[in-house]
């Protein structure tokens, strides 16, 4: 084998590692891994004067709302607090606590929204935690 022919050879394999380099780098930069899990948490603060009907009717509306768009739940009731706006801190609140995993962001908004406007609920407080959610 000539010089000349061996050069050739060493160009192509240079520019094929050159080339599956990039194809790889771009790989890397695009891939967004694993889908993420996720499970959110949403705490609906009813007003200190609710009155037990009153709570049993939300307990019961989103639970209906959840197991209709086929979601698993838990739902457990709190006492919460917040301070407001002018700094006084308002405690004693009776807060429902609902976990979902497995949904949507689409889903948890609108549920979210739902609630707000049929109870008359202020700002309810939603975590979006991610990761690795399973069934075991």
């Amino acid at each position: 084998m000539d010089n000349n022919t061996v050069m050739k050879i060493a160009v192509c394999i240079s520019a094929v590692t050159l080339v599956m380099s990039f194809a790889s780098l771009v790989l890397t930069l695009t891939d967004d891994g694993p889908e993420e899990d996720v499970s959110y948490t949403m705490y609906f603060g009813m007003d200190p004067d609710s009155t037990e009907s009153e709570m049993s009717e939300l307990q019961t509306a989103v639970t209906g709302a959840v197991t209709s768009a086929r979601y698993g739940y838990t739902i457990h009731w709190a006492e919460g607090g917040y301070a407001s706006g002018d700094g006084e801190v308002v405690g004693g609140q009776r807060t429902l606590v609902v976990t979902i995993a497995f949904a949507d962001g689409v889903f948890i908004d609108s549920l979210v929204n739902d609630v707000k406007t049929d109870f008359g609920l202020g700002p309810v407080l939603v975590e979006r935690m991610g990761g690795q959610v399973e069934l075991v």
